[in-house]
């Protein structure tokens, strides 16, 4: 066989190959076949890794992504895990203004990775922005009208109460007041989500 291998070459090598792999093939040679088709495909899910968190190709709920030190110097893997609409209005501001309104919360987890700095807690404003595109097309802002009590219940916090130490972990929320429920896109800075 190995004669044959060196006088053959290249396509005979793949079927043999193919052949040693199937009944099982030695543990002693080598098989670089396997080998290169083993680094084809991480290459090939490193790549699909970078194109991840696009419109085309966005992150899944509960997924996480790992966020870089921005300017305040804390790095961060976070996720938007769920989008809960038609949460209440706060009654303080249950006027004719927010009449007909209700709120949309944006939840997930967050764990500081590390700090870049000489701090020993994270920054609030250091916070990965969190951006939701209404029905109309229009980013909508995080708004005090809503009623939290509940999700704070559940363990959620506002992102400028969050102050973590390296490795620690917080369920964070941001909370929206809106005419329409529907939303067109939720992402973490310019990390697209879906459900």
């Amino acid at each position: 066989m190995k004669k044959i291998l060196a006088i053959v070459g290249g396509l005979v090598v793949l079927i043999i190959a193919a052949s040693a792999l199937a009944s099982g093939g030695s543990d002693d040679e080598p098989n670089d076949e396997v080998a290169a088709a083993e680094e084809f495909d991480e290459t090939d899910s490193q790549a699909d890794a970078a194109d991840k968190g696009t419109k085309e190709n966005p992150y899944q709920f509960g997924e996480s992504h790992s966020r870089s030190a921005g300017l305040l110097g804390a790095s961060w893997t976070i996720s938007i895990d769920e989008v809960r609409t038609g949460q209440p209005v706060n009654a303080l501001f249950s006027d004719e203004a927010n009449a007909g309104k209700t709120c949309t919360a944006v939840l997930g987890t967050a764990t500081l990775d590390e700090l870049d700095s000489d701090e020993l807690i994270s920054n609030p404003f250091s916070f990965p922005n969190v951006t939701i595109v209404g029905a109309d097309g229009s980013q909508l802002q995080p708004a005090v009208e809503c009623e939290i009590s509940a999700l704070e219940g559940e363990g959620f916090k506002l992102p400028f109460e969050i102050q973590l130490t390296p490795g620690a972990t917080a369920e964070w929320m941001r909370v929206y007041l809106v005419d329409d429920p529907a939303y067109q896109l939720v992402a973490i800075e310019d990390t697209v989500y879906a459900e």
